[in-house]
């Protein structure tokens, strides 16, 4: 079955989801092109990926405070969350520096690092979310994606075949909940949502992260499963893809999944001077030099090329002067975690220690540790 052309033929408007109102979006204005005259007041640096992790927060206000705790353990530029708490329309509890997008249900969202350059938003639908990254080979469209257990799961396949549709052969990596069984990522049987899922990956040529064999990405007492699916958009991006899933406590019943992407990207960074402390005599000093050229150019400025240049010439000189007249500023990347202590530390590793013990055991004694971490957990 052609799933892209038989069954998802018509892709629908996609709406964005701002605070002050929502409008219909083209998405192909988004597009970034490759630049690389940068502006004069910037610096760049390059890291070789984008570490990225994906969860079901089950709606818990802990689990979704504990992602500040992991970002400062190992490095993360972004979050594809689903079901995360959320407060007055916003995903709570998380650090203010942090830029994020919700689905217009609430219940799918991106968190993005100030780590990495802004992002372009692109849109959210009922439920998904998805934004727009640049990097060094071209645009990446991160999407965040949920569907309920107890909804139609065609609504959520809907949503991503529209956006899949309009951001054409651009590259995309998914991050989706669909609570949809199938052999392919884990499960024992075939269920007809997983069956649906196979088609939109087949339709849409699209890449599976999960390994067949991994450990469950969903786990409680008494039951486990896959239902966390990483899709890549694009063959080149998939061959740099890694995909696990972490061990570390997430405070809900699903599992962190790791994705890094390995390739390129430029982050820019806009200099920044402190001009609350002095300096603004000796700026004056530095800038009378700079007048009588500025003037001659103003006086021979006779097409908008030559206004241009006189433009450019005016901010440079601006520039060099606060260069040798202020301090430059440095901005803070990273959040000190306040909320965190010593004593919080040492029952995580109380409960990671019982968590191994219940897997490594069966039977009764296996149903003990369970009973005991379910316990610590609550307690925690």
């Amino acid at each position: 079955m052609d799933y892209a052309q038989n069954f998802y033929l018509q892709p629908t408007s996609i709406q964005s989801n701002s605070n002050k109102n929502q409008t219909s979006h083209n998405i192909q204005q988004f597009k970034l092109q490759k630049n690389s005259n940068l502006p004069w007041s910037t610096s760049s640096t390059t890291t070789t990926a984008i570490d990225i992790i994906q969860i079901n927060l089950t709606k818990s206000k802990v689990a979704t405070a504990h992602l500040a705790k992991l970002a400062s353990e190992i490095n993360i530029n972004q979050f594809l969350v689903q079901e995360p708490y959320v407060k007055e329309g916003k995903i709570a509890s998380v650090p203010r520096k942090w830029h994020q997008w919700l689905s217009s249900n609430n219940k799918a969202g991106i968190i993005s690092l100030p780590s990495t350059n802004n992002p372009i938003f692109i849109c959210s639908a009922t439920n998904l979310t998805a934004i727009k990254i640049q990097t060094i080979t071209g645009p990446v469209n991160l999407i965040s994606a949920y569907s309920s257990p107890y909804a139609e799961l065609q609504d959520t396949a809907q949503d991503l075949a529209n956006l899949l549709t309009k951001i054409g052969p651009e590259q995309a990596l998914i991050g989706a909940d669909m609570n949809a069984p199938s052999t392919l990522w884990g499960y024992a049987n075939n269920r007809p949502r997983g069956n649906i899922m196979e088609d939109l990956i087949s339709g849409f040529n699209l890449h599976l992260l999960n390994e067949k064999n991994s450990k469950p990405t969903f786990q409680r007492r008494n039951a486990k499963g896959w239902p966390d699916l990483t899709l890549v958009k694009g063959v080149q991006l998939a061959r740099t893809a890694s995909w696990k899933v972490r061990d570390e406590l997430s405070l809900s019943d699903h599992k962190y999944i790791h994705t890094q992407l390995g390739i390129n990207v430029q982050n820019h960074t806009y200099t920044r001077f402190k001009t609350a402390y002095g300096g603004h005599r000796k700026f004056s000093m530095h800038f009378r030099k700079e007048i009588p050229q500025i003037q001659q150019q103003l006086l021979d400025c006779n097409t908008r090329e030559r206004l241009d240049e006189t433009t450019s010439f005016l901010q440079r000189a601006i520039f060099r002067c606060c260069q040798k007249a202020y301090k430059l500023k440095k901005v803070k990347q990273s959040t000190k975690i306040t909320w965190w202590t010593q004593e919080l530390n040492i029952k995580k590793k109380e409960m990671r220690a019982v968590q191994k013990r219940a897997n490594n055991t069966t039977g009764t004694e296996q149903t003990r540790y369970q009973l005991l971490f379910s316990r610590k957990q609550a307690f925690y």
